[in-house]
């Protein structure tokens, strides 16, 4: 009986350890496939222009909207009060000084988000490759248990 129960044991160790390989293999791809949408969500979010989006696009035309009310009011009031040109040219500098303002502070912000964008990447990349790792371990480990069943096996044949 004990013959029987180890050539069993062996067998049984053998076939669990080639379902759990299947299983490895499945998820290896799962893996692989995490690992590209990884890389193209990276190539699409760092390589986009970050003042094309939306919501920037909406405060930098809401700014040059104001500045451009700001303007024309600065020259209307200068033709009705007989100000001179050159406050109204003074005026125009000062609003586009400050639309350029505006315009750094959202270059800064796109590169604050290209940082973000970057390292949630790597986190990402790395997390992938820690299961990765372990996935082979749990490879190894596998092929390990299968030759020893096989071992099992052979020792009372």
């Amino acid at each position: 009986m004990s013959i029987l129960s180890s050539i069993i044991g062996g067998g049984t160790a053998v076939i669990g350890s080639l379902a759990s390989a299947h299983a490895a293999r499945k998820a290896q791809k799962a893996l692989n496939e995490m690992e590209k949408k990884n890389e193209q969500w990276y190539e699409r979010r760092y390589n986009e222009d970050a003042t094309q989006r939306a919501d920037v696009q909406r405060i930098l035309t809401a700014a040059s909207d104001a500045l451009m009310r700001n303007s024309r009011a600065a020259t209307a009031q200068a033709a009705i009060t007989g100000g001179s040109q050159e406050a109204a040219a003074t005026q125009k500098a000062a609003n586009s000084n400050a639309f350029a303002n505006i315009m750094a502070e959202a270059a800064s912000k796109a590169e604050d988000r290209k940082d973000y964008i970057e390292d949630e990447y790597l986190s990402r990349k790395d997390n992938i490759q820690n299961k990765i790792i372990r996935n082979k371990e749990k490879k190894a480990e596998n092929i390990s248990k299968a030759v020893k069943g096989l071992g099992n096996i052979f020792d009372f044949l």
